[in-house]
């Protein structure tokens, strides 16, 4: 969590609701896991 915060700039939720809450920190793991994948197989 540590890493999405520093790296992809996750410090504040942008959304209300746990939902949309969720689906954004869903979306930036994502996101920080295929920059990973594409470092690695790269």
């Amino acid at each position: 969590f540590a890493t999405l915060k520093r790296r992809m700039r996750l410090t504040c939720i942008r959304y209300v609701g746990i939902t949309k809450a969720s689906g954004q920190v869903l979306l930036a793991s994502i996101a920080f896991n295929m920059r990973r994948w594409a470092t690695i197989a790269a």
